[in-house]
């Protein structure tokens, strides 16, 4: 079986990150939509953030894999460009609200869901053709 290599084209690996942003922006402003329609919507922040933190994730893995026409190794690599910049973010703008074992772990898992995205994503191999498939054929 022929090995075939594929190669990482930075040009799509940024606009795979720029799409990744955007979702991650309508994920953020989709989780504060349903966490102020509530009654109580200070007690359904995090859980909102975290919602919309794992669901960018995924989709961004998924887009990641979309744009690079099949190549794995970008999900991971959007994931960690997403985590550099959402903990630059954290730094820069927000006060420290969780533990800092809470915000490791959540930036760490960031490349792990993009991965299981970009797995969901990949083509799939087409079935082998049956023996029966094949005698017909010849026929």
């Amino acid at each position: 079986m022929p090995v075939i290599k594929k190669s990482v084209n930075y040009k799509k690996i940024l606009i795979a990150f720029a799409v990744s942003l955007g979702i991650s922006a309508v994920c953020v402003l989709a989780a504060a939509l349903v966490s102020y329609l509530t009654d109580d919507p200070a007690s359904y922040v995090r859980t909102a953030a975290v919602a919309a933190l794992i669901a960018s994730s995924f989709a961004s893995g998924i887009a990641a894999v979309r744009i690079n026409e099949g190549l794995i190794a970008s999900a991971p690599i959007v994931g960690i460009m997403l985590t550099l910049f959402l903990a630059l973010m954290s730094v820069s703008f927000f006060k420290r609200e969780s533990s800092a074992s809470t915000s490791l772990f959540m930036h760490a898992a960031i490349p792990l869901i993009s991965l299981a995205g970009g797995f969901l994503a990949r083509k799939r191999k087409s079935r082998p053709v049956s023996v029966k498939k094949k005698l017909k054929r010849r026929r």
